[in-house]
């Protein structure tokens, strides 16, 4: 554990934030390593790369406990919606003590002590705490726990038996997984209530269908797309949205994503003025999904920007209403792919995020990326807020504060055929280098202003702004020229970002706000 360096916004003491390194949270059996950072505030907890994110809020915070584990201390953390987020890593008595320390000082909330049953027992009681179920053993210490979340399916067999499913799904996961688990209910069981018709096990299967509200995770879907063409994995899907998860059905495969493993949506279009253009959307995932042994951590979709579409939820008005607020309507008539975005955002809470502010500098496109080649394929590469996104093969995100500097190749002018484009290197701060070639020269003067204004460095600078200078015919508006970007604005929802805070693929898992990902801030995000 270390104080973080920097002051907050807030006027914080540095030494009042404290940062936890190779923290791991777990999540749907299996735990992500990053690094748990706690401030006045409340907690952010960020995965390795980048990719994903917590923040929880102090006054979110309802309860928090400390329980020793095989190899390390558990951290578990209660939000007042009942769901529990944990963390493991913290190996020294330093640590949990600077953790107890911290929630007691700045949340007002003293972390328990929380013990796990080790003899060996295996019988007790099955309890539902919150949105946990929680197998407690002779002597009243946990066995274990299972998030309600997980729970796909439940059910009664014979008098007192219980059999509780677990959501499987095509992303990557450990070898082996828990799928599925049996136990017996007593008759004399805590869960049986007095006077009332069934047995134990019966009131503890009603008990968590209303807590885990899986009557509708598995069977009809709630809306459905057919026809709809995905660039990775290939090929021709039906999309049904269900209330936990997405499934793709085709021909020769079938998918299905659960919600939380989407972490931004991507609506790019690839030259909106252009007759006959398309729109692809990215959904960013977390697990990837994995085909053979392929993997996929980006689910790429193409759709003919001018096809429109019809589409109803099944759902009436009042339940759509209760179990999704705002994010949902009853029908949908629009744009295909702006359909398919804003159903997949009403399920998920995944964010959309648009290109905003670059502009390409060749005429009647209006396009907001530029044409280039990576290794032997062609594609459009998208300067974005905070990332470089690249489709279709392969469809690729490179955050700017990862990369190390830029290089423009082949910039200077002449006559010959190639001479009219150039080569763009990027090099990030790990020496991984992608190279993009055979950029249009009209554009060599709006990337240079554009990486300017981002601090982006560029190794040969001077060269580049003297090849610059008076070149690139057929140029319309470059960055530099002050376009904001607000060209764009198909239907401006206040529920979608403008190309802002998303790092590498992120998504909150636990908070009503979100925050830069790449600085690990507070500031607001729409949602």
């Amino acid at each position: 554990v270390r104080a973080w360096p920097d002051k907050m916004a807030d006027g914080s003491a540095p030494d009042a934030v404290k940062e936890f390194q190779r923290v791991a949270m777990g999540a749907r059996g299996q735990k992500n390593e990053g690094t748990l950072r706690l401030h006045p505030g409340g907690l952010i907890w960020k995965k390795s790369g980048g990719s994903k994110l917590v923040d929880i809020k102090k006054d979110d915070v309802a309860a928090v406990w400390v329980a020793e584990v095989p190899r390390d201390s558990q951290l578990t953390v209660r939000q007042k919606s009942g769901k529990d987020i944990v963390f493991y890593g913290m190996s020294t008595q330093q640590e949990t003590d600077a953790i107890r320390a911290h929630t007691m000082q700045y949340f007002g909330v003293e972390a328990a002590t929380k013990k796990y049953a080790v003899a060996g027992h295996n019988w007790g009681e099955a309890e539902l705490d919150g949105t946990t179920l929680r197998f407690v053993a002779r002597g009243g210490e946990p066995a274990f726990e299972l998030p309600l979340g997980d729970v796909a399916a439940a059910q009664v067999h014979g008098k007192n038996e219980m059999q509780i499913g677990f959501h499987t799904d095509d992303t990557d996961q450990q070898k082996d997984s828990l799928v599925e688990l049996s136990f017996y209910v007593p008759p004399s069981s805590k869960a049986h209530v007095a006077g009332v018709e069934g047995t134990a096990a019966n009131a503890l299967h009603e008990k968590l269908l209303a807590k885990a509200d899986i009557g509708t995770a598995v069977g009809e879907a709630l809306a459905a797309m057919e026809g709809l063409y995905v660039v990775a994995p290939r090929g021709r899907f039906t999309a049904e949205f269900h209330p936990k998860f997405l499934r793709l059905q085709g021909t020769a495969n079938d998918f299905k994503v659960q919600y939380d493993s989407m972490l931004r949506i991507f609506v790019l279009p690839r030259a909106p003025e252009m007759q006959g253009s398309v729109t692809w959307v990215n959904v960013a995932l977390d697990p990837p999904i994995r085909k053979g042994q392929t993997y996929y951590p980006h689910l790429l979709l193409q759709f003919p920007s001018d096809a429109q579409t019809e589409l109803e939820i099944d759902l009436d008005e009042d339940e759509l209403k209760q179990k999704y607020g705002d994010k949902l309507e009853p029908t949908y008539a629009a744009a295909t792919c702006e359909v398919f975005a804003k159903v997949l955002r009403g399920f998920s809470s995944t964010k959309i995020t648009r290109p905003q502010e670059f502009h390409s500098a060749i005429e009647g496109t209006g396009s907001q990326a530029v044409r280039c080649s990576f290794k032997t394929d062609e594609g459009m590469l998208f300067p974005l807020a905070k990332q470089f996104f690249y489709a279709p093969k392969p469809p690729m995100i490179i955050l700017y504060e990862d990369v190390g500097h830029v290089e423009f190749q082949r910039q200077q002018s002449g006559t010959s055929a190639s001479s009219r484009t150039f080569d763009l290197v990027v090099r990030t701060k790990m020496d991984t280098e992608y190279q993009f070639r055979s950029i249009a020269r009209a554009e060599l003067q709006n990337l240079l202003s554009f990486f300017k204004a981002k601090s982006i460095r560029i190794t040969n600078l001077r060269q580049t702004e003297e090849a610059a200078e008076g070149g690139g015919d057929g140029r319309k508006k470059s960055f530099a020229d002050g376009d904001d970007g607000a060209e764009f604005d198909d239907e401006s929802d206040e529920d979608e970002d403008e190309d802002e805070d998303f790092d590498g693929a992120g998504k909150e898992e636990s908070s009503d706000e979100d925050v830069d990902y790449g600085a690990l801030g507070s500031d607001e995000d729409e949602k």
